[in-house]
């Protein structure tokens, strides 16, 4: 079931916000970051099936980024960096991740990045 919190950090994403915010945390219970959100309602015209790749990956990352020290817990866009990216893409391969699967990362990686500035 979608929280009031999860509504407001969706609200702008478009006519199906509630349906790519139960399909992005599903079994979750949270929001989406912040800034996350903020950049899915840039990407209003793409479909659904790519907002929610991109919903994945970066919560994903940022969340990656939030438990590592300096954090205090939280994502914020001054931790996005080249090194940060090339520790957690050597992470991914580590475990297991396909080379495809983390140049999709890179690459929505990279488009984040150049919205935040």
């Amino acid at each position: 079931m979608q929280t009031p919190a999860s509504d407001a950090a969706t609200a702008g994403i478009g006519n199906d916000a509630p349906k790519l915010s139960r399909e992005i945390l599903a079994g979750e219970n949270r929001p989406l970051p912040p800034l996350v959100a903020e950049f899915l309602e840039t990407l209003s015209n793409r479909t659904e099936a790519t907002r929610i790749v991109y919903a994945r990956t970066l919560c994903q990352l940022t969340d990656w980024i939030a438990q590592h020290p300096g954090s205090e817990g939280a994502f914020h866009a001054e931790q996005l960096s080249v090194t940060a990216l090339s520790v957690y893409l050597e992470e991914m391969g580590v475990n297991g991740y396909s080379l495809s699967h983390r140049v999709r990362i890179k690459a929505v990686a990279s488009r984040f990045a150049r919205w935040l500035l």
